[in-house]
């Protein structure tokens, strides 16, 4: 464990003396009440700006809260003093990988730029560090991996082969373009091993450099601390000034098929300080960065608390070693990061501490909310709160499958998505971007963290920053799944401000030092309605908070800035703004609100979703969702927010019967995971279902289109053979639907690959029949599916084999076709 010095236990001893006379005493954490506590002057105003995890709010400017006269309120309480200084914040950024550098140049230069600018400036995440894997590191575009010295075999010790040439290809330039969308970026970096002739391996997987003895370092120990110091002298020359540099990316591990190096704290110590005198001797501010691995399981705590007191125990090493560097990636650092970075921070107070690396994964999935709040709490909100000066993403673009990478298997994402058209922001996005576009250095002044509690902590998360300019900045997270908090945030003891936090949501308060005189107003969503007419026509109804004829109404997709183009069409009911979004693909939108000087902005998303009842053998009806894996539905549906409801309307209101009950009658909930239902006890006379989902804000609904069984839509089929004017035809006839319907169904022949095929109905050829022309098949020897789609929300039915005579054969052009029969289902065959 981390090494406890003699005056530190003294302490702790007489504290636990204390605490033993209070012992069976619960209370909050308290204030000397001999400190005198002078409330920080500010705005009788602060800004309010949210991301719900339900993605309808995302870095959202809300209505400015007011400051009031601090009173109990019963709500989740937040204390902040302002006259309580903690660490200085260095800031927030990504890896720009050589993964990210290839996307970065392959995509278009407007696409490239409106990337640096999503993540670098005020508009996006306004990031201000970028780290750098000196060599290449699993995420890669190249063919094979390299360092900057690599030999075909030989020792290489005076570095003659020395050269980042390779880096300059993509990398680089990469790193350049991004220091004219912000010239004072902090930039990181890490190797992920030295050239192999320096390693016990002599290959860049696995092993580590040759040992020296002692306080003796080996000759490769001494090459390596050069050839570091010439990456740093090569990347100033090509404009990047490296200010914080680790000896290698996780020094701690064993092997793994791409570029990586073990290296324990004795070897660390001797390379340091050979490192450190060329930087002094070269008069560099760069300064070394320690550890740069795993934290929070006790084996991991242990090997940092080696590494640690070796620097604490060497005066000119710790002159070199400014900090260390974390990675997020145990279970451990889940459940105790915030302990052992208190007591890393109270221990060794002489260096920063920073979260390196961390990144989502497929592994993670694909909810919204639930990224952003682990995020929140593992990556930004909660280490910070805990002493951390920095917290780091891994790439910060790659595709949607996570690539380009080489020797690794893991489905990595970066902060954007490229998908080869467009660029996507990821949950990681938003957390880092609540922190950084508001936590900012000013004229080379960093924000000081103050220091703050939640009286709920498994619940609330949340650090408070002093900014240059005198604002206070206030980032909370409600880590919570389920339910909103209300929180009141209190100053000094005096003065508070309420906000209600919705369920794996963020809020950032910002109070400037000027006053306001004019609190900010927008327009915001009381309530939605998104009803599915079919597969891809939704009607989507709105309730707001200003009601008005001239308001305007932009759909973009997320997060886009609107055009004038852009502009839709509604009409107003009430104090319902109604629209008709016909052929709308599935994904992710942004409805921009404007009226006059207020604006206002509801994001959405249009579900990805296709359900079907079929009656069962039994009489049961089965109810299949049918919901895309890939749709973020816990996002914004609650939990167990899924419903199903049966009706004898063609359309939902409230006396629908609910049917997902028990035998008492009472609610019984449908998890979101759940992929189907089955209604045991139907009732004829209500044949149609609904698919209801509710918001996990309780701020809007999803209605799926009616699903009914083939029986009640269809009723019973004919299927015979017939050749007309020597065309041989498959003919279907539907018995069970209304003449004004026929134009609602058409016939489908298909195979199970890639030969399909559509009939429409035409009333010249027979009521209520759909004709196929069977020399249309292209396959000989395939039984062919016969389906009939009602086109309305494209659910296909299966002709049963009861339709048709198994017997009937024909013949026409040399063909032969015929019916045949699997498991129950009628095909059709095309014998010849």
């Amino acid at each position: 464990m981390l090494k406890q010095n003699t005056k530190r236990l003294l302490i702790t001893l007489t504290s636990l003396l204390f605490l033993q006379s209070c012992s069976g005493c619960s209370c909050k954490p308290t204030r000397n009440s001999s400190e005198s506590t002078i409330p920080v002057e500010l705005s009788n105003y602060a800004e309010l700006y949210e991301t719900t995890g339900t993605k309808a709010k995302m870095l959202s400017r809300e209505n400015d809260l007011e400051w009031l006269d601090y009173e109990i309120t019963g709500n989740n309480e937040i204390h902040v003093y302002t006259d309580t200084d903690k660490e200085e914040l260095t800031g927030f950024g990504f890896a720009l990988t050589h993964s990210t550098a290839y996307w970065l140049q392959k995509m278009s230069p407007t696409l490239k730029e409106r990337a640096l600018q999503e993540l670098l400036t005020p508009s996006g995440a306004n990031l201000n560090i970028i780290r750098i894997p000196l060599g290449t590191s699993d995420f890669t575009y190249t063919n094979d991996f390299y360092t900057f010295n690599d030999t075909l075999g030989f020792s290489d010790y005076d570095l003659n082969g020395f050269s980042i040439e390779r880096d300059l290809e993509y990398l680089i330039p990469s790193l350049q373009d991004a220091l004219l969308i912000k010239p004072d970026l902090i930039f990181f970096a890490a190797p992920w091993s030295a050239p192999g002739w320096m390693k016990t391996t002599g290959i860049l997987r696995g092993g580590s450099l040759v040992e020296g003895s002692g306080t003796n370092p080996s000759n490769e120990e001494i090459s390596y601390a050069k050839y570091l110091f010439k990456a740093l002298e090569a990347y100033r020359a090509e404009g990047i000034n490296i200010k914080y540099l680790s000896l290698v990316n996780e020094p701690n591990i064993g092997f793994v098929n791409y570029p990586c190096m073990a290296m324990d704290p004795f070897q660390f110590a001797r390379v340091a300080k050979l490192l450190g005198r060329h930087i002094k001797n070269a008069g560099y501010d760069t300064t070394i960065m320690g550890y740069d691995h795993n934290a929070g399981d006790p084996s991991d705590e242990i090997l940092f608390g080696q590494w640690a007191d070796i620097v604490a125990e060497d005066e000119e090493l710790s002159s070199y070693v400014s900090s260390y560097g974390f990675h997020c990636y145990s279970q451990g650092w889940q459940d105790g990061h915030r302990d052992f970075l208190k007591t890393a921070r109270e221990n060794y107070p002489d260096q920063k501490l920073f979260v390196t690396e961390i990144t989502e994964s497929a592994t993670s999935g694909v909810d919204f909310a639930l990224n952003l709040a682990w995020s929140m709490k593992n990556v930004t909100v909660g280490p910070l709160s805990s002493g951390a000066s920095a917290a780091i993403y891994w790439n910060g673009i790659l595709d949607p499958n996570g690539k380009p990478i080489k020797g690794n298997t893991a489905v990595c994402y970066g902060l954007l998505t490229y998908d080869g058209t467009n660029l996507y922001r990821n949950p990681a996005f938003y957390s880092l971007a609540h922190n950084a576009r508001f936590l900012y250095p000013l004229d080379g002044k960093y924000p000081v963290r103050v220091d703050s509690y939640a009286d709920n902590e498994a619940k609330i998360n949340t650090a408070t920053y002093r900014r240059a300019d005198g604002a206070h900045v206030t980032v909370i997270v409600n880590i919570d799944s389920t339910t909103y908090e209300d929180v009141s945030v209190v100053y000094d003891d005096t003065k508070m401000l309420s906000v209600r936090v919705q369920a794996e949501s963020a809020v950032t308060i910002v109070t400037p030092k000027e006053e306001v005189t004019t609190p900010h107003a927008s327009i915001s969503v009381e309530n939605f309605t998104l009803t599915q007419q079919n597969a891809r026509n939704y009607d989507f109804d709105l309730t707001l908070s200003h009601r008005s004829p001239d308001m305007k109404f932009y759909r973009t997709r997320e997060q886009e800035a609107y055009q004038p183009a852009d502009l839709i069409t509604y009409s107003l009911d009430g104090n319902k703004y109604h629209f008709e979004f016909d052929n709308i693909d599935a994904g992710n939108y942004s409805l921009h609100m404007v009226l006059d000087d207020l604006s206002g902005v509801f994001n959405f998303t249009i579900p990805h979703m296709n359900p079907k009842a079929e009656t069962q053998a039994d009489g049961s009806v089965f109810i299949e969702f049918a919901f895309d894996p890939k749709t973020s539905w816990s996002s914004y549906c609650d939990p167990y927010g899924k419903n199903i409801y049966r009706s004898s309307k063609a359309y939902y209101d409230e006396s629908a019967t609910l049917v997902n009950v028990d035998t008492n009658g009472n609610h019984f909930p449908i998890y979101i995971t759940d992929e189907s239902f089955t209604d045991n006890n139907p009732n004829n006379e209500e044949p149609y279902y609904f698919i209801v989902l509710t918001s996990k804000n309780g701020l809007g609904t999803i209605i799926s289109y009616p699903l009914i069984s083939q029986e009640h839509l269809i009723g019973s089929t004919e299927a015979r053979l017939e050749v007309k004017n020597d065309i041989p035809y498959l003919i279907v006839k539907l018995n069970g639907v209304a003449p004004e319907n026929f134009d609602k169904f058409r016939l489908v022949v298909k195979d199970n690959v890639v030969d399909i095929h559509f009939a429409e109905y035409d009333a010249n050829l027979g009521v209520g029949e759909y004709y196929f022309n069977l020399t249309e098949l292209r396959r000989k020897g395939i039984w062919y599916d016969i389906l009939i789609e009602y086109k309305v929300n494209s659910n296909r039915y299966d002709l049963l084999v009861e339709s048709a005579d198994l017997t009937q054969a024909i013949s026409a052009g040399g063909s032969v076709y015929k019916f045949e029969e699997w498991e129950g289902l009628l095909k059709v065959h095309k014998v010849n």
